[in-house]
């Protein structure tokens, strides 16, 4: 998954089963700084990414639903994980 300059998510929505997920987050050259937060799950945050670099975070989700993502320095920035 990727933050956009145009203060979006690359995708919607991510798609995973319950246990451990791994999010490879990038930042694109010529975009604002953007994270990865999961308010909801513990552990599931990327540090604030610059343009042109990334960062991978491991967690665990055990409970199916749907999970909002976050950026935290833009507040329209959202997307959701959904665990079937």
């Amino acid at each position: 998954m990727s933050g956009l300059p145009s203060m979006t998510f690359s995708a919607s929505e991510l798609v995973a089963k319950p246990g451990k997920i791994r999010v490879d987050f990038s930042v694109p050259a010529g975009s604002a700084p953007h994270n990865f937060v999961i308010p909801r799950v513990n552990g599931a945050f990327t540090r604030i990414v610059s343009a042109g670099n990334s960062q991978s975070v491991t967690f665990t989700v055990t409970e199916p639903g749907s999970y909002q993502i976050v950026c935290t320095i833009h507040a329209n920035m959202t997307a959701t994980l959904k665990i079937t």
